[in-house]
């Protein structure tokens, strides 16, 4: 029989440790390697229906080149990923240089959004931060493509480099990982090349555009043609009004291109290139790029579907401004495209600064109510309708006769003067201002906002209400300066300031809080204010407040002593 000694016991024991650990690593290796795998972007319905990412092609450096044409959905059961890495050479690019990408979908044009990351860093990871080169390309169908450009920082470090390319239906922002609900998503492989050293005189080119005019929310690419590439080279564009030779560097714009968005004004830029090494440094020809009037910058919304075959137009669109001002445009039909520039055809409406508008809009299709209204205003005339911009989003029509009745209010902060208001109707289905719509129509217009110097009420409350008195507590705008009183009206019915029709009572009160009396019990009112400012200035009425007064019940009676 075998002894069994202290020592053989530890040599048990130590026998038992290993295999645990053995265990516990063929337990956790796979999940360190999957950890270290790049993520798989999901969608839970995925490219069947056509969301999908059915060409790309990079042209990289010299006759490199990517082109994956004409894929369909292939992504790996249904999934909507396909790590196509293998399939390819890793197309070369070097560090400094812009490359044309170019994308497109078999969906139909603009509901597909595309997004482009490169690895620089070799971490498994797509930084969304500094990773991100391509942002929300909106995709056309194929056989067209859409084109976007690929700026490699001049930073990026030599070698093979994960690149990924995804398509999100109608979505923007999204990253390179979390799941959607239909699109396509694409990987492959690019090879980041090493710069050779510069040495001697440098070239900085000729300073070129992809543009020679732009407008406020668009952007383009300054590149330069010749230029030296090389490492320790520097670049920096600078820029300057134009024809006023007063150069200046732009922050951040230190590759051999660089990408310029919300030009303001006609500029001049030029590109500096030094070479460390020798001390070489050369400035490039000038290149001008003018500025667009804000009239030739503005979108032309398009929809799949003509609204002559069923009528989902805006046929009718009233808006009664200041006084007698009013843009009436009434039983218009549907027009040729789906839209139509009706600004030359109005005198712009007057709106004041921080007051409320009646808008009357109507369809021609037989249930109204699936046609959803909107309007915008370009306040900051950049020749962008922003959502910040939306007065009025998504609310039911009428078939025309009736009308739909609404109101949209004028910010206290507009800027004054002419403005492009935009209408746009849309079948059962909210869009902004520009993306393609199902079926609708949209019609622009100019409004003329009015500076004011008095501003309503933050607020109202109503409180302590009884038989036949309340009391009203106004918050006061803070825009105001100096002594205020402040002007009301309890109505009946009508809105304030129409007339004595409805109107049951109407004052004005230099005390906050004041109090109202000489009610009829049990009536429903609506309590207006506006601020009065000097006796010749004054707002536009606040947004009404109820007062239901209570019943008729007897006073109480003091008994004798």
């Amino acid at each position: 029989m075998k002894k069994i000694t202290q020592f053989s016991k530890l040599n048990v024991r130590w026998i038992s440790t290993k295999a645990l650990m053995l265990l516990l690593l063929g337990l956790f290796l796979p999940i360190m390697q999957m950890q270290a795998q790049y993520c798989t972007p999901l969608y839970s319905s995925g490219c069947s229906s056509g969301d999908d990412l059915n060409s790309v092609v990079l042209n990289g450096n010299g006759a490199s080149v990517l082109s994956d044409l004409n894929t369909g959905c292939t992504s790996v059961n249904g999934t909507g990923y396909n790590d196509k890495t293998a399939l390819f050479t890793p197309v070369d690019l070097l560090p400094g240089q812009t490359y044309t990408i170019q994308l497109n979908t078999n969906y139909s044009p603009g509901w597909e959004y595309a997004s482009v990351w490169i690895d620089f860093n070799n971490d498994n990871v797509f930084d969304n931060s500094t990773e991100k080169l391509l942002v929300d390309l909106s995709l056309v169908t194929s056989p067209a493509f859409s084109s976007g450009s690929l700026v490699i920082p001049l930073t990026a470090t030599p070698g093979v480099r994960r690149m990924r390319v995804r398509v999100v239906y109608s979505s923007t922002g999204f990253d390179a990982c979390s799941s959607y609900t239909w699109g396509e998503t694409h990987d492959y492989n690019v090879n980041i090349l090493a710069l050779t050293p510069c040495s001697g005189t440098v070239n900085a080119g000729v300073a070129t555009a992809n543009v020679t005019s732009t407008c406020v929310g668009s952007s383009f690419v300054l590149s330069s043609t010749g230029v030296t590439y090389g490492g320790g080279v520097t670049y920096q564009w600078q820029r300057s009004p134009a024809g006023t030779n007063t150069f200046t560097n732009i922050s951040g714009a230190t590759n051999a291109s660089h990408t310029i968005t919300g030009q303001t004004a006609a500029t001049d830029y030029r590109l500096i290139v030094t070479c460390t090494n020798s001390n070489s440094t050369q400035t490039s020809t000038i290149v001008s790029v003018a500025q667009k009037p804000i009239t030739d910058c503005y979108c032309t919304p398009t929809y799949t579907y003509s609204c002559s075959n069923t009528s989902e137009n805006i046929n009718s669109f009233i808006i009664n401004g200041e006084g007698t001002s009013v843009i009436s445009d009434l039983n218009t039909g549907c027009s040729t495209g789906n839209y139509q520039n009706r600004t030359a055809l109005f005198t712009p409406v007057n709106l004041l600064q921080d007051s409320s508008y009646p808008v009357q809009i109507n369809t021609n299709y037989s249930s109204g109510q699936y046609v959803w209204a909107s309007i915008w205003i370009d306040f900051n005339d950049n020749g962008v309708f922003e959502s910040t911009e939306q007065l009025l989003k998504d609310i039911p029509m009428v078939t025309s006769p009736g009308f739909l009745n609404v109101s949209i209010l004028i910010p206290d902060t507009a800027p004054a003067g002419i403005h492009r208001m935009r209408v746009r109707a849309n079948y059962s289905g909210t869009v902004d201002a520009c993306a393609i719509g199902s079926w609708g129509e949209t019609h622009d217009y100019n409004v003329n906002v009015i500076a004011i110097t008095c501003f309503r009420p933050t607020n109202v409350l109503v409180t302590d209400i009884t038989k036949n008195s309340a009391i009203i507590t106004v918050t006061p705008n803070v825009k105001n300066t100096g002594s205020v009183s402040f002007a009301y009206e309890v109505r009946e019915s009508g809105k304030p300031g129409s007339g004595s029709t409805g109107l049951a009572l109407s004052g004005t009160s230099t005390t906050n809080p004041f109090t109202i009396i000489g009610l009829q019990p049990l009536t429903k009112y609506t309590v207006y204010v506006k601020t009065v400012c000097s006796p010749t200035d004054s707002s536009g009425w606040s947004n009404g407040e109820n007062l239901n007064t209570l019943c008729n019940y007897p006073d109480l009676i003091t008994a004798p002593g």
